[in-house]
């Protein structure tokens, strides 16, 4: 009788592979109609084994990618926090420097006149209390084009660059006792004007006694030689007169000006370098701030990557374990992984399954062939002759002496 249709098997299973990816080879497979016990169940027997060495190589090579970009990860962050210190130092040091620089022109000038001037010469600290915030939150993008604003948001925060116009003083107009302060310019200058009144008051002496002193050279009462005394006592006395009175001129119209000068550009200087180095300190924060946020976005997806490739084989459970909350086979694995972090070209393997259960140590031993079917040397030693009979070299020592030597 022919015919023609197609049989279904009233009881069937279809099994599945839920490795995804690139089609996974079969390797070994239990001979048909093997009976499945609860021994089996217990003790986890392997009835289909999978080759899985590509995902597992894939797997260590995504782990040392995600091991390296947590290093890099932790450097970015390392790097900021250095960063972010040492321009709070610098900014402290720059703000030191500006006190004590106006503290010195406070000490020439006076309390008084300083403050007039610094309110007059806008020369007042206006730090950006925003954008330090900005700088030392990470959020800041390392850029030099001013920003329309500055806000309390969580927006990327732009580093604007203000510049300070130069400005000139006229000094003469404060060089008076009246409107100078308890400064030392005020000391000095009253100092000037006292050795100028002694020279007047002395040279007034001087005249009043020369002249008192002729009339009695017109009587015949001193001689010619006490007259001439008298006339060059006189003009000494004139002489100090205008020497003070040119040292006066010149403390105001050069000494004063050039002080007070100097002083004012010290204290304007440092004005400058304090808003320098924020700048500095804000642009580098900003910069370190985008590296640490460039590697927190490459270790989101290194750990993503990683993530997704252990849940193909099964050990996305096992990835914040500690080894000793490990199986002995994954410790195993671990180690091989990290043996073979170099690509070596020869491994030790000191009884690799010794203290593994017999699916364990199968899964080492698979791992093993796979590693050597790529070129690499294996030297392994056992107890369990049926490890050593995988080996295509065999060599049997016994105690301590060479027994024997195979190959196949």
């Amino acid at each position: 009788m022919l015919g023609g249709g197609s049989v279904e098997a009233l009881d069937s299973w279809q099994i599945r592979s839920e490795v995804r990816g690139e089609p996974v080879k079969i390797l070994k497979l239990v001979d048909e109609g093997t009976l499945v016990t609860e021994d089996d169940v217990r003790t986890n027997r392997v009835l289909v084994e999978l080759d899985a060495s590509k995902i597992q190589q894939a797997l260590l090579n995504q782990d040392i990618s995600f091991q390296t970009t947590l290093a890099g990860l932790t450097e970015a962050q390392q790097g900021f926090e250095i960063q972010l210190n040492q321009g709070r130092v610098d900014m402290r040091t720059g703000e030191q420097d500006a006190k004590f620089a106006f503290m010195d022109l406070e000490k020439l000038l006076g309390r008084e006149i300083t403050s007039e001037m610094v309110r007059k010469l806008d020369l007042i600290d206006r730090p950006d209390t925003n954008l330090l915030a900005a700088a030392e939150s990470g959020q800041l993008e390392p850029d030099s084009e001013p920003a329309e604003s500055v806000g309390t948001t969580n927006a990327p925060v732009r580093i604007s660059t203000p510049s300070r116009p130069r400005t000139t003083v006229d000094f003469t107009a404060y060089a008076k006792v009246d409107l100078l302060g308890d400064g030392s310019a005020k000391q000095e200058l009253r100092k000037r004007e006292d050795e100028l009144l002694v020279a007047k008051t002395a040279l007034g002496q001087a005249q009043t006694k020369l002249a008192g002193t002729r009339r009695l050279f017109e009587k015949g009462f001193v001689t010619k030689i006490e007259l001439e005394n008298d006339q060059i006592a006189a003009d000494q006395a004139r002489l100090k007169v205008e020497s003070a009175q040119t040292t006066l001129d010149l403390y105001l119209r050069y000494e004063f000006t050039k002080s007070a000068e100097e002083t004012l550009s010290k204290f304007e200087k440092a004005l400058r370098s304090l808003e320098r180095v924020r700048k500095e300190a804000v642009s580098k924060l900003a910069q370190a701030a985008a590296k640490m946020k460039s590697a927190e976005r490459r270790y989101r997806i290194e750990k993503e990557n990683r993530n997704d490739l252990a849940t193909r084989v099964g050990l996305s459970h096992r990835l914040h374990h500690r080894p000793s909350e490990l199986s002995g086979g994954q410790q195993q694995r671990v180690a091989i992984a990290r043996a073979l972090a170099n690509d070596p070209l020869v491994l030790l393997a000191d009884e690799a399954t010794g203290n593994l259960d017999s699916a364990s140590g199968r899964e080492i031993l698979a791992l093993f062939d796979e590693l050597n079917a790529q070129g690499k040397t294996l030297i392994m030693v056992t107890h369990d002759l049926s490890v050593g009979e995988r080996a295509s070299r065999l060599i049997r020592l016994r105690d301590g002496q060479l027994e024997s030597d195979t190959r196949r």
